[in-house]
């Protein structure tokens, strides 16, 4: 009863061969399914990424004379250097201040 027969075994190495060629077959159309991409989808899934990061991240507007512009959000810090910049302060520890009075 725990013998395999010759059918047996050849049923077995029938099975494992279509699963090789399941496999390879599957990993060929991957394979032309990523080359046959749209070249005119790119630009939309780009547009779709930005209009993404508008939603979803925290962001910063900066306007001049004839551009609006999207950046990044600054972190807390970056926010407290560039308002100690812009009023001149200049940024050094509490205790060097305290040592100099």
């Amino acid at each position: 009863m725990g013998d395999k027969t010759l059918i047996d075994e050849a049923l077995e190495g029938a099975g494992k061969g279509l699963d090789r060629l399941n496999n390879d077959l599957s990993e060929r159309l991957t394979a032309k399914l990523a080359e046959a991409k749209v070249p005119d989808l790119t630009p939309f899934s780009k547009c779709l990424g930005t209009v993404n990061a508008l939603h979803n991240e925290p962001t910063q507007i900066a306007v001049d004379r004839e551009n609006v512009y999207i950046l990044p959000a600054l972190t807390n810090k970056e926010q407290s250097d560039t308002l100690d910049q812009s009023i001149g302060v200049a940024s050094t520890p509490r205790h060097a201040c305290s040592e100099q009075n």
